[in-house]
């Protein structure tokens, strides 16, 4: 759902289900489970988007 958001440009929406996503996944697997590195890097690819289009 939240790939969608980034897609139709919502960073603000992606952005929180992201975050969501990976404090959940956190709690769940732990902080050192592998799942959690692409969690994080797709936040990191939201933000990212965010600062290009000057949404930061």
């Amino acid at each position: 759902m939240a790939e969608s958001y980034s897609v139709f440009s919502k960073y603000n929406e992606a952005e929180e289900m992201y975050r969501q996503t990976l404090e959940l996944k956190e709690q769940v697997l732990g902080r050192e489970h592998p799942s959690i590195l692409k969690s994080k890097a797709n936040l990191d690819v939201c933000l990212k988007a965010k600062m290009d289009k000057g949404l930061s």
